[in-house]
């Protein structure tokens, strides 16, 4: 149980140490943000963590085809291989 809070805590240090480093790209600042909106909308740790990671593949997913992020589709969505809930749930209501 030691090892585990030990990871927990170098974990916890380096999320606090990342917010305050500035974004290096653009993706980055878009991942910030959705990482706010999922904390502020009370999504879990797990749930936010495993959002972010998605998102982070979709924008690659986006680079790949040189699709910009304001020019994306939901055919780009459904052709993504690792299309996640809660993006649907999102581009729905569009």
């Amino acid at each position: 149980q030691g090892r585990n809070t030990r990871i927990v805590l170098v974990c916890g240090l380096l999320q606090m140490v990342h917010r305050h480093l500035a974004p290096r790209s653009e993706d980055e600042l878009q991942l910030l943000r959705l990482e706010e909106k999922l904390k502020a909308d009370g999504y879990s740790q797990r749930t936010t963590s495993h959002s972010l990671s998605t998102a982070r593949h979709f924008l690659g997913y986006l680079k790949d085809r040189k699709v910009p992020i304001e020019a994306v589709q939901p055919s780009h969505l459904n052709a993504f291989p690792h299309r996640p809930r809660i993006f649907c749930v999102c581009h729905q209501s569009s």
